[in-house]
């Protein structure tokens, strides 16, 4: 529904600045033609996360035996492997119409070995094996690279594998380049922080770690619910998600955005892990997200989907039903969700948002039309006014 715009209102919110800004930009896109470039946005994932895209590392059982029991086929099989291992042969077999993601962890490798090059070989063979296994393969390297539990990080407590988060980007950059000089376009890159920092410092931010969008394919976190550990109090997964999720979006405003490997605590109780599930599974929010992997492994809590009898029905029923697709490449938005104008989903309205309406006037695209009218106008444009954050 349009809401009522008064011009004082608007008054109250805009500025001389902001005002002659809008107009100028308005009247050069109308009169002129004036191309404004504007990253698109990414996809928007409308239907609940249930029904998107979903995968797990599956441990104490197999595969098979898991979307028996849940009642549909994983999306994604999660698995992880050592530098020191060659190129797996389960990517041809049970990675076969599936995504295979593959946690590729650097132990025991300094970082500037691999930019110096000493480890080239090892990784066209694993560029290689991937580009001739035909499947699609999505590699998550030094994951969890802001957690001081990873030896590869900065900031462990043993061996420096790796010296500073900008080392890591190199040697990071220095791999992809590798595979892409293989040919290997049917690997993707996966930036795999943890969603909190450990340390907590300016320096070891996971942004600190982000290798660059031309080195990137998507954007990812692990988060658990650890309730009852050591005596860690209880999270919904909106609280789990929010923060590492609004920090990712920031990083790159297009690619989507998963939760790489998770789960939640029944230490509670099974009924409280269940309705964590449940609830997760039902959300339509967090319009960015495109799938999530469950850690599936009775480890340092029981993670796995059929912890009880209880739990497994919460998973068969909220993975029931149809799956959204995967998107295809550069879709446009299909919703605008929160603030009316923030068309990036930042959590502003700014010039950003400004300019890609500006390329919208006067059509009838439904992501601009702020009042769902028909027809971008006017009266489009003094909701995105009045909705103006920088």
């Amino acid at each position: 529904m349009a809401r009522s715009i008064r011009s004082k209102n608007l008054a109250s919110r805009w500025n001389h600045t902001h005002v002659v800004a809008a107009v100028v930009l308005l009247v050069l896109a109308v009169t002129t033609g004036l191309t404004i470039h504007y990253l698109r946005a990414a996809t928007i994932y409308t239907a609940p996360i249930g029904k998107r895209m979903f995968g797990s590392y599956v441990n104490g059982t197999t595969v098979t035996q898991m979307e028996a029991d849940i009642g549909r086929k994983l999306d994604i099989y999660s698995t992880f492997e050592n530098w020191q291992a060659g190129f797996p042969s389960y990517v041809s077999t049970t990675g076969k119409g599936r995504i295979t993601l593959i946690a590729w962890e650097p132990h025991g490798i300094y970082a500037q070995d691999v930019i110096d090059g000493r480890h080239d070989a090892y990784l066209r063979s694993w560029a290689t094996a991937a580009k001739n296994s035909g499947q699609q393969v999505y590699i998550r390297p030094w994951p969890e690279m802001n957690g001081d539990w990873a030896p590869w990080s900065p900031f462990t407590s043993g061996t420096k594998y790796t010296t500073s988060p900008a080392q890591m980007i190199q040697a990071w950059r220095h791999a992809h380049d590798v595979f892409v000089s293989v040919g290997a376009t049917n690997v993707k890159w996966v930036f795999n922080p943890n969603e909190t920092d450990s340390p907590s410092t300016a320096g070891n931010k996971f942004e600190v770690y982000y290798p660059g969008d031309a080195y990137v394919d998507v954007l990812s976190f692990d988060a658990y619910n650890w309730a009852g550990y050591n005596g860690i109090g209880w999270r919904s997964h909106i609280q789990v998600f929010t923060t590492p999720y609004n920090r990712l979006a920031a990083l790159n405003a297009n690619y989507p955005i998963w939760i790489a490997e998770g789960s939640a605590s029944p230490r509670v109780s099974q009924t409280d892990k269940a309705n964590w599930f449940k609830a997760m599974f039902a959300d339509t929010g967090f319009p960015r997200f495109q799938a999530y992997v469950l850690f599936s492994i009775n480890k340092e809590q029981d993670w796995r989907y059929n912890s009880s009898p209880e739990v497994l029905n919460a998973f068969k029923t909220g993975l029931a039903g149809p799956v959204t697709p995967s998107p295809s490449t550069s879709p446009s938005p299909t919703t605008q969700p929160g603030r009316p104008g923030d068309f990036n989903i930042d959590g502003k309205v700014n010039v950003t948002d400004l300019s890609f309406f500006l390329t919208r006037w006067n059509g009838s695209d439904a992501t601009a039309d702020l009042n769902h009218s028909g027809k971008v106008d006017i009266t489009d444009l003094s909701i995105l006014l009045s909705n103006w954050l920088p």
